[in-house]
């Protein structure tokens, strides 16, 4: 099965820590209504974690996507390819990372 869709503007950005997805890594201005297409993480240990979630914390009622991941730091790392039209998040995304060192996400607004 081929790809359907047309052209896609992504944009994406790094976090090392947990915490709400900015503009552009850097960035003092956080995201709003946006679409996570991907989502590429690296272990800092053992049992990894990703949680992301619809908003701007951490609320169990909005959670969108979770993977735990990892055999080791630097081993086993979560490469995920969101297909479609990804995951909707209209209220932003915030990031909450457990034994992660970072967490690249590819997004759409």
């Amino acid at each position: 099965m081929g790809y359907a869709g047309g052209i896609t503007d992504v944009k994406s950005s790094t976090l090392t820590s947990s915490g709400r997805v900015e503009t552009y890594t850097g960035s003092t201005s956080y995201i709003g209504r946006a679409r996570l297409k991907a989502i590429n993480a690296n272990p800092s240990t053992a049992e990894a974690v990703v949680k992301v979630y619809n908003g701007t914390a951490v609320v169990a009622a909005n959670i969108v996507f979770q993977a735990k991941f990892g055999s080791a730091a630097e081993v086993g790392a979560l490469d995920i390819y969101i297909p479609q039209n990804g995951i909707l998040c209209p209220d932003g995304i915030y990031v909450d990372l457990t034994n992660c060192d970072s967490c690249t996400l590819v997004w759409q607004s």
